[in-house]
């Protein structure tokens, strides 16, 4: 049974990849929807789930892989061997980065935080990995009002920047360049109809999750017995795209007095072939 109903998943969303071809690539304008894993009402179980089952799937596409040069580039530039990591959800994203950024040169140490910190999942994470390579903060961090943290000089966002609105966003960036060197904000999507209607077609694979990317009883509660996973990946997907800002919006964001200390740098790269992110890169002027 489970084979057929997966192979219908895949050739739906194969369909769904399709799509897209008959719409027109304009561009739309930025809808700050609701995601549904964010809300207070959703357990915490079904939530670390969907945010293992994203991050997973990050790292299986290999999503940071064309930007991973830069980021080590940005890294050199700065002379940071430690990143901060702000609003790291379950921190596979911060994982997958790390990883990538090895490859191409320049293995930074980690420190993952968040407002809600998972700090079971921090924990687990700086279990596995090599001494002092992943830290974290135990207590809830506000990416508006931070210190500067020495040791950990540079910043990174990762595929989580489009859950700010605009004021909201402008403190991040103010704050970041109060107390750091440097912030790498990388979001695995750019805002087109590619996009909205591709990511929306991701949900019926995370019916599957649980038998590609190891196998564990919570994933496959919520990922296949009981899916609640599958139409929220689907919503939460196309809303993150319906959220992205554009470059444009990006150095919109950037223009205030607070962050005249820095060089802002944005774009978009490539990976899968087909699919693009969005990154905003900024670091502190040399005198």
């Amino acid at each position: 049974m489970a084979a057929p109903r997966a192979r219908r998943v895949l050739v739906a969303h194969a369909a769904m990849c399709l799509a897209p071809i008959l719409v027109k690539g304009k561009g739309m304008r930025r809808r700050h929807g609701i995601e549904l894993h964010e809300q207070p009402w959703v357990p915490a179980g079904i939530r670390n789930v969907f945010r293992d089952a994203l991050s997973g799937t990050q790292r299986l596409a290999g999503v940071y892989e064309g930007i991973a040069p830069r980021v080590v580039e940005w890294l050199n530039e700065i002379d940071a061997d430690g990143v901060l990591d702000l609003c790291s959800g379950s921190g596979g994203p911060a994982m997958t980065l790390a990883d990538q950024a090895e490859s191409a040169g320049r293995r930074p140490r980690v420190r993952l935080s968040d407002l809600f910190p998972d700090v079971e999942r921090f924990e687990q994470l700086a279990r596995t990995a090599a001494t002092g390579d992943v830290t974290f903060e135990a207590e809830p961090l506000d990416a508006t009002a931070s210190v500067r943290m020495e040791d950990f000089p540079a910043r990174t966002i990762l595929a989580a920047f489009h859950h700010f609105e605009p004021e909201l966003a402008r403190r991040v960036l103010a704050d970041a360049a109060r107390n750091s060197d440097g912030i790498a904000i990388l979001e695995p999507f750019r805002r087109d109809w590619w996009h909205a209607l591709t990511f929306a077609g991701l949900g019926p694979l995370s019916f599957i999750y649980p038998f590609i990317d190891g196998f564990t009883w919570r994933r496959f509660l919520w990922c296949t017995a009981l899916p609640v996973i599958v139409p929220m990946f689907a919503i939460d997907s196309t809303v993150s795209v319906l959220r992205c800002y554009s470059p444009e919006e990006l150095l919109e964001l950037v223009d205030q007095p607070d962050c005249e200390a820095f060089d802002w740098q944005v774009g978009h790269w490539r990976y899968l072939l087909v699919f693009q992110g969005t990154y905003l890169i900024g670091q502190r002027r040399k005198e």
